[in-house]
């Protein structure tokens, strides 16, 4: 009766565990809706080709440096540069045409550089001075054919 009883007790545990082990395994095979897989791997593009060294003049910007796409140009940001904190770049040869954004304390002057927003709809880009806590609005065409060009404060 002692062997019958272990018999039972052992099969159960089997089966307990076959029970596990499928409940387990099953769920390693569902993949949720969310979830991307992929499956072709073999599109590989040698772009080393296409890469190109960018030749800045007398601009040197730091680690920070942030790059923001506009239309046919990029906006390049660096908070630690110690004259202007934005420059724009023609997109197509990297070539520099305005900067703006003076560090300083004065009254068109970023003290404290943010982030920048862009509104390509407009044509605007918005620079946010955490040190004044102001939103100035930049007209990307006023910048690029007024040099001495003042940006509006949002309200």
């Amino acid at each position: 009766m002692k062997n019958k009883t272990l018999n039972v007790f052992f099969r159960i545990k089997y089966y307990f565990i076959l029970l596990i082990f499928v409940l387990i395994t099953s769920n390693c095979k569902h993949h949720s809706e969310t979830e991307k897989r992929h499956g072709n791997r073999n599109n590989i593009i040698n772009i080393h080709s296409l890469i190109k060294e960018i030749q800045l003049e007398d601009i040197y910007f730091s680690n920070f440096a942030k790059i923001y796409p506009i239309d046919n140009y990029l906006i390049i940001s660096d908070y630690k540069s110690l004259e202007n904190h934005v420059y724009l770049f023609d997109k197509t040869n990297f070539k520099l045409l305005a900067e703006t954004a003076p560090h300083g304390q004065g009254p068109n002057e970023i003290t404290n550089l943010g982030h920048i927003g862009v509104n390509e709809k407009k044509g605007v880009f918005y620079v946010t001075d955490h040190g004044k806590q102001k939103i100035f609005a930049y007209t990307l065409d006023s910048v690029l054919m007024n040099s001495s060009y003042k940006p509006t404060v949002c309200n």
